[in-house]
């Protein structure tokens, strides 16, 4: 029974630590949209598990349509690729070159680092002044979330890390790093957010990196539910083995001759 009890704990416990059942795992959202423009289904706006999209003050997340892609981000450069509705209102849009570029050069936009995702927000207030790169969970845990926004352009921005509609940091400087941790359900969502703030939409260009890694895994309900009822499977045997242990012990005092006096 101790040996059974002791597997159990270790079961329990390789399913509560991160590390001892699959490990840290990564998310670096800027390697990823990356790997996702070069590759085949890069009219796609969702590269699993982040989505590229916008939203305004009616709460509604729009992701981009495969319209909406572009390989050469208002005709300015072909290395810098993404998604945009109408040149920056809004738009999501990475540097897929391994060098660095000057897309808007001529405009005072600042040099954009390999990877690095740029945030546009939109000029529409209800549906489009924030422009979003969303991480949906796709385990529970506990994550450690970093990187940093960087402004490109001349513009004021408002920028923010929101898990579930909740924001976890925000910021209106120009450059801010972050390194916050959440604990995470299955499919809950982190948006980095990029607002237009209160001044207009226009040079609101802003550098984002972005990586999210799970430390330690949180297992389900139904895997907690799962561990409970072996719990109590153990505790079973061991009573109706304690019990067979009673009854063998009064049947044979029972049957034992008595001695005479």
């Amino acid at each position: 029974m101790r040996r059974f009890l002791g597997f159990a704990f270790l079961l329990l416990l390789q399913f509560t630590s991160g590390t001892a059942s699959a490990g840290i795992i990564t998310y670096d959202a800027n390697a990823a949209f990356v790997a996702h423009e070069n590759g085949a289904t890069e009219t796609n706006p969702s590269f699993t598990p982040f989505t590229v999209g916008y939203s305004g003050t009616n709460g509604v997340f729009t992701v981009f349509s495969a319209s909406d892609h572009t390989n050469n981000w208002s005709g300015a450069n072909s290395a810098i690729q993404g998604f945009h509705i109408t040149n920056f209102n809004p738009a999501v849009v990475v540097n897929t070159s391994a060098t660095t570029e000057n897309p808007y050069s001529s405009q005072g936009l600042a040099s954009v680092d390999p990877s690095q995702i740029i945030l546009h927000p939109g000029n529409n207030s209800t549906t489009n002044e924030n422009a979003i790169v969303r991480f949906i969970a796709p385990t529970a845990g506990v994550y450690a979330i970093t990187g940093d926004f960087e402004s490109l352009h001349f513009g004021e921005t408002k920028n923010e890390v929101v898990h579930n509609g909740v924001a976890l940091f925000s910021s209106t400087a120009d450059n801010s790093n972050f390194n916050l941790t959440a604990t995470l359900a299955a499919n809950d969502h982190i948006d980095f957010v990029v607002n237009r703030s209160s001044d207009a939409y226009n040079g609101d260009s802003t550098g984002l990196r972005a990586s999210l890694t799970l430390t330690q895994a949180v297992p389900e309900p139904s895997t907690l539910a799962m561990f409970g009822m072996v719990g109590l499977a153990g505790i079973g045997a061991r009573r109706r083995r304690n019990f067979s242990k009673c009854t063998d012990a009064s049947l044979f005092s029972l049957s034992k001759p008595r001695a005479d006096h």
